[in-house]
C-alpha cells in the first residue's frame, strides 16, 4: 500500500513537472527622477484594411443574363481603392473568347458589361472607393451564349481582386 502512494505521489510530481509554463516578463517601466515633473507614454494601436466582396459562386443563363458583385463590408482607407477584375490569361482562350463546354462540345459566349465587349484582357468589373459600399462601374456583368447542340454548358469566370 505504502509503495501505491509514492508511485502515485511521483506519478502526480512527473505530471506537474511536464505541463509547460509561461515566463512573463514585465514591461520596461519608464523612470521619472527627481526633478522631473512630467513622463509620456507611447500608445499604437493597428487597425488594417479589410473587406469582404460577393461574387455570385453561380448563375442560370436560362434565369437571366445578368450578374452583379457588390461588398458588404469595405473598410479601408479613404484614397483607396478595391478592384475587381475578371483574370483575362484563366478566363478566356483562342485570343481572348469566353467558352461554355458540355462534354466535346462548346458554344461561345459574349461577356459584356454596358456596351463594352469584354475579350481577352484583365476588365474591371467593380470598383468600391473609399470605403463606400456602391460599385463605382455602374453596370452589371452580361452574357449573351450561342447556339449548339441540345445540353448544358459551363463554364468558369475567374477574378482578380486588388486593393491599391
Amino acid at each position: 500500500m505504502k509503495r501505491k502512494l509514492i508511485s502515485a505521489m511521483l506519478a502526480a510530481v512527473v505530471l506537474c513537472v511536464a505541463v509547460p509554463a509561461q515566463a512573463l516578463a514585465a514591461p520596461v517601466p519608464g523612470y521619472v527622477n527627481e526633478g522631473q515633473s512630467s513622463a509620456s507614454t507611447s500608445v499604437s494601436y493597428t487597425i488594417g484594411a479589410n473587406y469582404t466582396v460577393m461574387i455570385p459562386a453561380s448563375i442560370n443563363l436560362n434565369e437571366g443574363n445578368e450578374m452583379e458583385i457588390t461588398a458588404s463590408v469595405m473598410n479601408i482607407a479613404y484614397g483607396q481603392s478595391v478592384s475587381v477584375f475578371i483574370d483575362g490569361s484563366s478566363t478566356f482562350e483562342n485570343g481572348g473568347n469566353f467558352y461554355l463546354h458540355n462534354g466535346e462540345e462548346k458554344i461561345s459566349c459574349a461577356i459584356k458589361n454596358g456596351n463594352n465587349t469584354i475579350n481577352g484582357l484583365d476588365f474591371l468589373v467593380a470598383r468600391f472607393d473609399n470605403g463606400e459600399l456602391d460599385n463605382s462601374v455602374i453596370d452589371p456583368i452580361c452574357f449573351e451564349a450561342g447556339t449548339g447542340a441540345p445540353g448544358t454548358y459551363t463554364g468558369t469566370l475567374y477574378f482578380r481582386i486588388s486593393l491599391a
